[in-house]
């Protein structure tokens, strides 16, 4: 759906869902895919 990254960056997302943190500096394609996970939030480094 979201239409953007990889499935490592799906993996990452659905590992922190719900209401965990990702760490990236993929920040882009990961917030991409945490807008369509519960209550995951998206930190660049």
């Amino acid at each position: 759906m979201a239409g953007r990254g990889s499935a490592v960056d799906a993996v990452i997302v659905a590992m922190a869902e719900p209401g965990g943190a990702v760490l990236t500096g993929d920040i882009n394609d990961i917030a991409a895919l945490a807008a369509y996970a519960r209550n995951v939030s998206v930190f660049g480094i």
